[in-house]
């Protein structure tokens, strides 16, 4: 199990290492195959209306740098991004509480 606090988040290098094939089980029926799975939380209070927008209108995405946490705008999708930045106090509760 892998719990990213703080910045891991925004450093961790997201990716199954290559392995040489001799080192990786052979399913049966699916041959060589390699899985990566990610869980996540969900947290309903913090979707629907409760959702922040950026100046230019997206859903922002939060962030973290030296233990703080931000919203910040989130360019999914987009060539450009409008600089929307701002604390975010309840993720910084909420990780002082969880640590």
């Amino acid at each position: 199990r892998l719990i990213m606090w703080d910045d891991c988040q925004e450093a961790w290098h997201h990716a199954v290492p290559r392995q040489a094939d001799s080192s990786v089980g052979r399913h049966p029926k699916a041959g060589l195959v390699r899985l990566s799975l990610t869980f996540r939380m969900a947290r309903p209070e913090l979707g629907g209306e409760n959702v922040k927008h950026c100046r230019c209108g997206r859903p922002c995405g939060l962030k973290s740098k030296g233990g703080r946490y931000y919203l910040a705008c989130n360019p999914a999708g987009a060539t450009a991004q409008c600089s929307f930045w701002e604390p975010c106090a309840w993720a910084q509760a909420e990780a002082e509480r969880l640590r």
